[in-house]
């Protein structure tokens, strides 16, 4: 039992360094603030700005269980491959798999806007 609360005292060390926790609780304010503004003007206007928060967090989340995996196994450099090639590839891979709303915008209409034709725009 002593071994697992090591374990987590560790984990929360390391996390407590690389600044999640602020990080973390700036993002669910911008996410709040973001919520409250839809629901008062019923309007999804800025909704790319969740969008941009999330392909931020996509490295640094990479970036954070390559440093783990790091500081809970020093020796064991090739477990850090598969966290390294995501951090240096994560924001293309979803932003190239979702960039059909980018590039369709008339296929995936927002709520409170009509949908408008690609010859009409």
């Amino acid at each position: 039992m002593s071994s697992l609360f090591e374990e987590i005292s560790n984990i929360h060390r390391y996390l407590s360094r690389q600044l999640l926790y602020p990080i973390l609780l700036s993002t669910l304010l911008a996410v709040s603030l973001y919520a409250a503004r839809v629901f008062f003007s019923r309007a999804f206007a800025y909704d790319n700005l969740v969008w941009n928060l999330y392909l931020a967090w996509l490295p640094y989340v990479f970036a954070l269980t390559a440093g783990l995996l790091n500081f809970m196994l020093p020796r064991s450099w090739w477990l850090l491959i598969v966290p390294g090639i995501l951090w240096l590839a994560a924001r293309h891979f979803v932003v190239g798999f979702f960039s059909e709303r980018a590039l369709y915008p008339h296929r995936f209409p927002t709520p409170g806007r009509p949908p408008q034709h690609p010859a009409l725009v």
